[in-house]
C-alpha cells in the first residue's frame, strides 16, 4: 500500500476520532474514499499522488486550529508537491479554523493570495 493509502487513512482516523467511529461523518468518508463502486483504491483519487501531474503554481493556505480536516493533509500535499519539482507554497495560520472564521485570518488569506497571484500571473 502506498502513501496516497497513508494519506487517506490519516484523514478517515482523524474523522473517526473526533467524530466517533460510527459518525455519519466517518461513513461519509470512508465511502468517498472508498467509491460508489467500493472498489476505488485510495491511491487512484489521491491529490498527493498525483503531483506530477500539477501544471501550474499551487497555494496551499491552512488553519493551524483547523478541526474539519487536520493541517497534516496539507503538508503532505506541499511535500508531494515539491518532491515532484513544482511550485507550491504552504502558509499556515495560526489561529486559524476550517471557516476562516477570524478576520486575522481571512485578510491574511486575502493578502497572501494577492502576492501569489501578482507573482504567478502575467499580463499577455
Amino acid at each position: 500500500m502506498g502513501e496516497g493509502w497513508v494519506e487517506g487513512l490519516l484523514f478517515w482516523r482523524y474523522q473517526q476520532q473526533t467524530y466517533g467511529i460510527n459518525s455519519q461523518s466517518a461513513a461519509y468518508w470512508q465511502k468517498a474514499m472508498a467509491g460508489s463502486d467500493g472498489k476505488t483504491s485510495l491511491e487512484n483519487i489521491s491529490p498527493a499522488l498525483h503531483a506530477k501531474n500539477v501544471t501550474a503554481p499551487v497555494l496551499l493556505i491552512h488553519g493551524k486550529d483547523d478541526t474539519v480536516v487536520p493541517i497534516a493533509q496539507s503538508r503532505i500535499m506541499d511535500r508531494a508537491l515539491k518532491a515532484a519539482g513544482k511550485q507550491s507554497k504552504l502558509i499556515q495560520l495560526r489561529g486559524g479554523d476550517h471557516w476562516l472564521s477570524q478576520s486575522k485570518t481571512r485578510i491574511r488569506t486575502l493578502a497572501e493570495t494577492g502576492t501569489f497571484l501578482r507573482q504567478h500571473l502575467q499580463e499577455k
